[in-house]
């Protein structure tokens, strides 16, 4: 599934400190990226966000990328603690569609020149999985006019020297460069690319059984078990859901032994694992019940 921009950016730019930008428009479980450029990097960030890329004071130039989950109680802004410096704060949001896990950091690199010229290339990275998201990024604390970005890219932001582009990288491979151009005026430049991807949720893993034995297990969180041909001889107890009596037990266990026996109560139960990883699943079920288990991981 492609990562998309979902249309939110925001951005700010200043001398002294602290630097402070608003939240751009976003929904609650976008991501929200952000690239803040000064002379030295900032290692102190707002609470919630994960530091991702961090290159300090190349040729006079640093730069910052963290992501966050966006919440639906974000704040109006986010500050750092930036002082007696320029700096500029970009940040996007993006849309992760059914993907409910945070961004992971694939690769990323940078490259940095002090020399006078027009250009700077943000460098090829790596990428293990199809549909990653790169961002690139290209900053010059000279400020100016808008960086140009070329074809390839979508550029996202432009703003006081600073100059924000993304792509989905289709396919997995290398990624291609990509040429910033600047005023003829810009010095110090720097440019970085960064690649994300985002973690899909482990697929449940589903066992049918009945009768006595042992399971394999991929260290699951917890499981629920579906109980089907519950005799009517099993007597039963008050109670909401019913309490059925002797339908069997599990134990949880691994190469070196099991947990005590865990009884069996309900129709359907849900289970929390008792430590990680628990890799076997021993059972006993009355005569006639089949259950299906399954095993169940973080979202």
């Amino acid at each position: 599934m492609a990562i998309t921009h979902s249309g939110g950016s925001s951005n700010a730019g200043s001398s002294g400190g602290p630097a402070s930008c608003a939240a751009p428009a976003h929904a609650a479980g976008d991501i929200l990226i952000a690239v803040v450029s000064a002379a030295t990097s900032v290692d102190s960030w707002p609470d919630g966000w994960n530091v991702d890329f961090q290159v300090n004071g190349t040729n006079a130039v640093a730069v910052t990328i963290g992501h966050k989950k966006a919440t639906s109680a974000e704040p109006a802004s986010y500050s750092w603690p930036i002082t007696g410096a320029t700096w500029g704060v970009l940040i996007d949001a993006y849309n992760i569609g059914a993907f409910n896990q945070a961004y992971c950091v694939e690769d990323s690199n940078f490259v940095a020149t002090a020399a006078t010229a027009t250009t700077v290339v943000t460098p090829a990275i790596t990428t293990q999985h199809a549909h990653a998201l790169l961002v690139h990024y290209a900053a010059s604390l000279s400020g100016g006019p808008a960086v140009t970005w070329p074809a390839g890219v979508t550029s996202v932001q432009n703003t006081g020297g600073q100059g924000e582009a993304w792509e989905d990288q289709v396919a997995a491979g290398v990624s291609s460069t990509r040429t910033a151009t600047f005023a003829p005026t810009s010095t110090n430049r720097l440019g970085v690319t960064i690649g994300y991807f985002a973690v899909t949720p482990p697929s449940p893993i589903t066992h049918t059984v009945s009768g006595s034995g042992t399971i394999s297990l991929s260290a699951p969180v917890a499981i629920s078990l579906a109980l089907t041909g519950i005799p009517s001889s099993l007597g039963t107890g008050r109670g909401n859901p019913t309490r059925y009596f002797e339908m069997g037990n599990i134990a949880w266990g691994d190469a070196n032994g099991y947990l005590r026996n865990y009884y069996l109560q309900h129709a359907a139960e849900l289970i929390l694992a008792p430590f990680q990883p628990a890799t076997l699943l021993a059972y006993s079920l009355a005569s006639g019940i089949t259950a299906v288990i399954t095993e169940l991981f973080n979202p």
